[in-house]
């Protein structure tokens, strides 16, 4: 038995920022999400949050009272959740309209075949965006010019200790070891799970997570793992936590019919999981439909 057992798999990152209209106009535009369903609040410094989605994969997206703007040092030098990647089929599409959008882009690679690009995006943090190269496939849900969210970026203290964690807990498999492609961090590798990847950027001296930080400035936070047997799963976790007692899981608040559950994995970072009720909710609508 394992995670995968369960159905489990990424299903959303959530992203701090100042104005959830801007940002969601921005998601729209530049990425072809659509909106999924807004959230109950005002919630403590959180007036207002909503769900995007691209596919089957969600943005949730929360409005933060008086935060304080992204950091740069932070991102590079601190433990967390850092970056979202996308990929399209429709290169040349996707990059046209960037660039009549108006989008900054940080970081370009040109290579025919392998074309990628990090993009500054909603209040300044960055998005990277690469050529799919997978095709068409119906297990695989776009927007337009082909686009899916790809993967998720973190840091971490060391690569094999964090993809046997995760491997663990939330069934991703295939670990690799990447080329030195950024000289900010020693050592990159990858995991898989449906198609997403975990993206670790080995971190060794890196700042543990700091809770203020993490309420209080604009970024992407955490990762959401939604699962078809969340019960199935939770006993599931109770056994593996004495294989790896650095799991702490806490119950949250429902979100209808649903509970969801934080855990603290093993680097000090936050991560979320919750039903499947999370995946493509009935009724969900495109904002311009």
């Amino acid at each position: 038995m394992n995670a995968k057992d369960f159905g489990t798999r990424p299903d959303h990152v959530g992203i701090h920022v100042y104005s959830l209209d801007e940002a969601t106009k921005w998601c729209h535009d530049v990425f072809d999400f659509g909106l999924g369903f807004r959230i109950g609040l005002p919630i403590g410094h959180f007036p207002r949050a909503a769900f995007h989605l691209l596919g089957d994969f969600y943005f949730e997206i929360y409005e933060v009272r008086n935060p304080l703007p992204f950091s740069f040092d932070d991102y590079e030098n601190s433990i967390g959740v850092k970056m979202a990647e996308l990929s399209c089929i429709d290169w040349e599409g996707w990059k046209q309209n960037a660039i009549d959008y108006g989008v900054e882009f940080i970081y370009e690679d040109n290579t025919p075949g392998k074309e990628m690009a990090v993009v500054k995006g909603i209040a300044d943090v960055p998005f990277q965006v690469s050529r799919d190269t997978l095709g068409e496939s119906e297990e695989i849900k776009r927007g337009r010019w082909g686009m899916r969210v790809s993967g998720v970026k973190v840091t971490c203290y060391n690569i094999e200790e964090t993809a046997a964690w995760y491997g663990e807990i939330f069934g991703y498999e295939s670990l690799q070891i990447l080329p030195r492609e950024n000289f900010a961090y020693p050592r990159m590798g990858q995991v898989m799970n449906n198609n997403v990847r975990l993206l670790m950027m080995e971190t060794p001296e890196a700042a543990p997570l700091n809770l203020y930080d993490f309420e209080n400035n604009v970024g992407i936070k955490h990762i959401d793992f939604g699962m078809k047997d969340r019960c199935g799963w939770q006993e599931y976790a109770k056994e593996a936590d004495s294989k790896m007692p650095v799991i702490v899981s806490v119950a949250g608040p429902p979100k209808g019919d649903s509970m969801v559950h934080y855990v603290i994995d093993n680097n000090g970072m936050l991560t979320e999981m919750s039903d499947e009720m999370f995946y493509v909710p009935e009724g969900t609508k495109r904002m311009d439909e």
